[in-house]
C-alpha cells in the first residue's frame, strides 16, 4: 500500500541511527536537515517552538543564535585541544 500526501512523508523516518560501525550518530531526513537552523536553538534551550511559531523569534534571531552556538562550540573545542 502506498501512502498518499500528506501521509507519504510521514512514512519516512526523520532520523535513522548509524548503519555501520564508525558512522557518527546517524542521519536526518533531508527536509529536517534544512530545518536544523530552526531546531538547533530550540534544542539548545535558547528559543521555544511556541515563540518561533508565534513569530516572536524570527529568522534573523535564529541566525544570530546559531552563530553564537557555533562560536561557543569552537571555543570549547579549542579549550579541549589545549588541554591535550
Amino acid at each position: 500500500m502506498e501512502l498518499r500526501r500528506p501521509f507519504g512523508a510521514l512514512a519516512r523516518p526523520f532520523w535513522r541511527g548509524p548503519r555501520q560501525d564508525g558512522e557518527p550518530v546517524g542521519k536526518f531526513r533531508e527536509d529536517l536537515e534544512r530545518e536544523l537552523i530552526i531546531w538547533r536553538p530550540i534544542l539548545a534551550g535558547h528559543a521555544s517552538l511556541a515563540d518561533v511559531k508565534a513569530g516572536r523569534v524570527d529568522l534573523l534571531d535564529l541566525l544570530k543564535i546559531n552563530a553564537l552556538l557555533d562560536a561557543q562550540e569552537a571555543a570549547q573545542e579549542a579549550a579541549a585541544r589545549k588541554k591535550r
